[in-house]
């Protein structure tokens, strides 16, 4: 389908092109309904195991390797998007609730995803032992600073 959608769409834009050089009168394809795209899932889904074990792969004892895995495990557990973690900032991490606030995701909206009790424990040993020594130049205010 994907390819049928190319040519139409192709043949769409052509069209309109001649249009609006006054070339032809009307666009013979403007009405014509596109094929819905197919959303396919991932090829590849990694198991809850193999997970764990890219997670474990990560923890070498690093201030960096700690991050990162921090990183993995709370965008594993909240499913939230790569630039929504890269914009969390320290007062969006609600232990409490056991939550994080995302500002202005997509669609401009703000909301608040849930988050795990595993993720939450990284993120307390992150937050005491390797954010302060990573922020000790500069804190910018964001949880994950490079």
């Amino acid at each position: 389908m994907n390819g049928q959608r190319e040519r139409l769409s192709t043949l769409r834009l052509w069209f309109r092109w001649l249009l609006q050089r006054h070339r032809i009168l009307y666009n013979p394809v403007e009405q014509l309904v596109l094929p819905k795209e197919e959303k396919r899932l991932p090829a590849q889904i990694l198991s809850e195991r193999e997970t764990v074990q890219v997670l474990d792969s990560l923890a070498d004892g690093s201030v960096l390797g700690l991050r990162n895995r921090v990183m993995l495990e709370v965008l594993w557990s909240s499913g939230i998007r790569r630039m929504e973690l890269r914009q969390l900032k320290l007062g969006d991490i609600d232990v409490e609730r056991g939550a994080v606030v995302i500002r202005q995701g997509k669609g401009n909206k703000d909301r608040m995803v849930p988050i795990g009790e595993r993720a939450l424990g990284w993120l307390a040993r992150y937050l005491t032992s390797v954010r302060p020594e990573l922020a000790a130049q500069h804190d910018s205010g964001y949880l994950f600073i490079s």
